[in-house]
């Protein structure tokens, strides 16, 4: 509970006091998506349900993958780098997600 709390400050605080910073969206979708999946994960670890958990397992693995994903193009973004554009950085990105 505690993680979810501070991605959602530091969240806020990274949108509102650094609106010039290169990769600033890119780095809040990182957090929010780390919001989310903690959601899932806890629904997934404390549910007595069976489809409860099958469904926040999954949901889970998917959104910590993306998370993953958006963690790149924000350190290709902030650094100047924009490797995320590369052919092969795409396709890398594309099977991850089939993946999962």
């Amino acid at each position: 509970m505690a993680t979810i709390a501070i991605n959602a400050a530091v969240s806020y605080w990274v949108y509102t006091r650094h609106r010039g910073t290169r990769g600033r969206r890119w780095f809040v979708a990182t957090l929010v998506l780390g919001i989310l999946w903690m959601g899932f994960h806890l629904a997934h670890l404390l549910s007595a349900d069976r489809t409860v958990e099958w469904i926040g397992s999954i949901v889970s693995g998917k959104v910590g993958i993306l998370s993953v994903l958006t963690y790149v193009v924000f350190a290709s973004r902030y650094s100047r780098a924009d490797f995320h554009r590369r052919l092969e950085v795409r396709v890398l990105m594309g099977v991850a997600v089939g993946i999962v």
